[in-house]
């Protein structure tokens, strides 16, 4: 199903069960959509929520977490304690799957090989559950919104493709261990 979104002031055609990234800068000032249909995190934008926000009053115990990943039958993700960026961004985003039809993430404090996992589980997860995902890297240098969709080609040359994206300029650093 199609859906028209508008995201940092341009309208965007998604599809859902699909998985995005979009190449931009980012600012405090850029606008998102109100819509009860769309979960915003790690952005740093006004009306996204923050993850230390998020998880302030949540049980994040391995026995939930661990639950949460075999629900969503995730594949590469392990149950261990949430206390790093990565696995909060992973139990937020399954943690809410159920209650969006379209979540927006950003990649800050992420590294290259974990948004690179991160994109193979929600790839499955799209699919199955009816939802679009979109990941937000951040380009300083950037001031168009650059949308493309996510696909095994690109997952396959992931480092030229996505690292080509990221550093069209000297400003971006993208965490690869």
């Amino acid at each position: 199903m199609s859906e028209q979104i508008v995201i940092f002031n341009k309208n965007l055609d998604i599809e859902l069960g699909n998985v995005y990234v979009i190449f931009s800068h980012l600012s405090e000032e850029c606008q998102l959509e109100n819509s009860k249909s769309i979960f915003y995190i790690n952005l740093p934008c006004q009306k996204s929520i923050k993850i230390a926000q998020y998880i302030n009053h949540k049980d994040l115990s391995i026995e939930i977490y661990k639950k949460l990943i075999e629900k969503y039958n995730l594949e590469f993700i392990k149950p261990r304690e949430i206390t790093d960026t990565f696995n909060q961004l992973i139990y937020i985003t399954i943690n809410e799957v159920e209650n969006y039809d379209i979540l927006i993430i950003g990649t800050m404090g992420l590294s290259f090989d974990g948004i690179k996992l991160i994109f193979q589980e929600l790839m499955n997860i799209a699919k199955n559950y009816d939802k679009a995902f979109i990941l937000v890297q951040d380009t300083p240098r950037n001031n168009n919104i650059e949308i493309e969709n996510v696909n095994e080609l690109k997952l396959k040359d992931f480092e030229n493709w996505y690292i080509d994206k990221s550093t069209d300029n000297e400003d971006i650093f993208v965490f690869k261990s």
